[in-house]
């Protein structure tokens, strides 16, 4: 088939480059059309009309694959996150008294890592997800509320799977400020 194509192209060129001069093919749609060169040192009040033209076979790929990425981009997100429900129990609250290790400011959800010591006197390193940069922003944090060292009391909810990883509803600062932590139980998204 493109062996053919081919042929008829250089065939049909040969023919009419010694009748029309100098000229080019366009394709649409397997269909060869010939199409005389523009002069571009004509003056412009005589130049040709320059209309947008596209190969109908391009215009659909393009189209199909701006669907695709809007499809499969609106799908991420949604696969990526997960209900308050799913991992937590609101029926197990949790109040966690500890110094700050690490606080990751950052989405979808941020992270406050501190040591707890225990009523033996363990000291247990926790994970306690808040939520948002954006629900937390509005509710006053800033990615330097929280630093390596802080006292802190966090409000949660223990995960259901018993791990030591909760869900913030709300953090006492060391300055006794207290913050809301965005909690996915209130929809803080």
């Amino acid at each position: 088939m493109q062996s053919a194509f081919l042929y008829t192209a250089r065939r049909l060129s040969h023919q009419t480059k010694a009748d029309h001069g100098d000229i080019r093919f366009k394709s649409q749609s397997k269909i060869l059309e010939l199409v005389p060169e523009r002069d571009y040192s004509a003056p412009a009040a005589k130049a040709p009309n320059l209309s947008i033209e596209g190969d109908d076979s391009m215009k659909r790929i393009v189209g199909l694959l701006l669907q695709f990425l809007c499809l499969f981009g609106s799908v991420l997100p949604a696969s990526a996150h997960h209900s308050f429900a799913a991992e937590f129990d609101d029926k197990k609250p949790v109040k966690l008294e500890g110094t700050v290790v690490r606080f990751e400011f950052m989405n979808p959800h941020s992270w406050i890592h501190l040591d707890v010591r225990n009523p033996d006197g363990a000291v247990v390193r926790w994970a306690v997800e808040t939520g948002s940069t954006n629900a937390l922003f509005r509710r006053g944090w800033r990615k330097d509320s929280l630093r390596a060292g802080d006292h802190i009391t966090v409000d949660a909810f223990r995960a259901k799977d018993g791990s030591n990883t909760a869900n913030a509803n709300s953090v006492k600062l060391p300055d006794g400020r207290q913050f809301n932590g965005a909690s996915s139980r209130e929809g803080g998204q």
